[in-house]
């Protein structure tokens, strides 16, 4: 496979935005087609940015909503976004015009930032408010009625001291007051209380995203506050090219290209689920000498790299049991089916899928 010489990867909405536009069927899937075969360039290791995106057309309007937006039109019936800034592109969302406004609404300044991990790069989402344009210029944060208590609480002390640093007694005392119900006028105002500009822009998007009850948006801000991250329009050329998949964004060369196909044409959840990613493979071939957590957030592939290596195991082992224990009956059933998915008859008979109601009699547990 050639490298490309950008970098092309995708957001966690893309796979099931396309796959859902090319359901539609009619002028909607002949959209959808033209998007899978400018990502199919980028996944064979196309040059360049337009080399990928030749055929399709910007839309007339320019986009702000996003930064570094560059939205392509499909025919006249339907919308892909990206981004592309520092010879790095992301595939972001396609869908019809309705579709893609309320997810560029809902996206409202969405940008990406870069962490280091060794000599490796990872790209994660970051949102960040336009301050001077009043509410309208506001993040999307949605009020978490089931949220109690302060919001800033949800956050690990280490960010919040990151984030509060300098900050006056009575200034931090009202951020303290702001709970998920707090109206965003009051948090606009909490924010113009502060004098440093880039402490009160952090403060007020990390109040927003906590009123969802977004823990991981809010740490990503505090990250690019505190410049534990950085934009990744300051990347070089050389940094874009370490860039690896991660939980929120995967790299375009890293995905099967038939598997993908597969996905966007039936909507195989299943098959879906079960494609790893290198960055995942190696959890899988990984031999651990004691207990190990694997921990990410919603999405990340947990499941998939459980699964994966529960069957390696259990192939390496047959005179063993593997078991699966999963919180709940349903997990334990979508587990076992993907199991079925991914295997078929060649499914160990060692392998075994539980939830733990089923490894622990109820009764046992109503007597405790």
């Amino acid at each position: 496979m050639n490298k490309n010489n950008i970098e092309f990867i995708q957001g966690p909405e893309f796979p099931d935005s396309l796959a859902m536009l090319f359901q539609k069927g009619g002028k909607y899937q002949k959209a959808a087609e033209r998007v899978y075969q400018a990502w199919g360039k980028a996944n064979a290791g196309a040059a360049n940015f337009d080399t990928v995106f030749s055929g399709l057309t910007l839309t007339n309007h320019g986009e702000d909503r996003i930064a570094h937006c560059r939205k392509f039109d499909l025919t006249g019936f339907a919308r892909l976004v990206t981004t592309y800034s520092n010879n790095l592109c992301v595939f972001l969302f396609a869908g019809d015009h309705d579709a893609v406004d309320q997810w560029l609404n809902a996206n409202k300044g969405l940008d990406f930032i870069a962490r280091q991990q060794g000599s490796r790069l990872e790209v994660a989402p970051v949102y960040v408010s336009r301050r001077a344009e009043g509410k309208i210029g506001l993040i999307h944060s949605e009020t978490n009625w089931m949220s109690s208590g302060p919001v800033i609480e949800q956050l690990p002390q280490r960010y919040q001291d990151r984030l509060l640093e300098g900050l006056g007694d009575d200034v931090v005392a009202l951020v303290r007051e702001v709970k998920a119900h707090t109206a965003e006028e009051i948090v606009l105002d909490i924010a113009a209380g502060i004098a440093e500009e880039g402490q009160a822009d952090a403060v007020l998007d990390v109040l927003l995203k906590l009123r969802s009850s977004d823990e991981l948006g809010a740490k990503t801000r505090v990250d690019l506050y505190s410049n534990q991250a950085r934009p990744v329009d300051t990347l070089s050329c050389d940094e874009v090219l370490n860039i690896v998949s991660s939980d929120k964004t995967v790299r375009v060369q890293d995905i099967d290209p038939v598997l993908f196909k597969h996905f966007i044409e039936t909507a195989d959840f299943k098959k879906w689920m079960l494609y790893l990613h290198p960055q995942q493979r190696e959890y899988v071939e990984k031999d651990f000498s004691g207990p190990t957590r694997l921990a990410g957030v919603s999405g990340s592939g947990k499941t998939c790299v459980v699964i994966h290596r529960a069957l390696r195991l259990a192939r390496g082992a047959a005179d063993k049991t593997v078991l699966i224990l999963t919180l709940n009956e349903a997990l334990a059933r979508l587990i076992s089916e993907l199991i079925e998915a991914e295997s078929g008859s060649t499914r160990p008979q060692n392998l075994v899928v539980k939830s733990v109601f089923e490894l622990i009699p109820f009764h046992t547990i109503h007597k405790a």
